[in-house]
């Protein structure tokens, strides 16, 4: 049970962390598919969730 407790909010942070930045490259790439230049601010999202994703990583033994 207290590894449950320890893994849930880890696979939770994740699957969110998952959906933010897969929804954020569909949003850049449709912008790029459109012709327009992408947002940056929708690259700069990206790459915070990346990093996000990365912390995550580094903290799950």
């Amino acid at each position: 049970i207290a590894r449950f407790v320890v893994i849930f909010p880890q696979l939770c942070v994740l699957i969110c962390i998952i959906y933010a930045t897969a929804k954020a490259s569909q949003n850049t790439l449709a912008s790029i598919a459109e012709g327009f230049s992408p947002d940056p601010q929708k690259f700069l999202d990206l790459k915070v969730w990346v990093t996000a994703a990365l912390q995550v990583f580094s903290f799950i033994p």
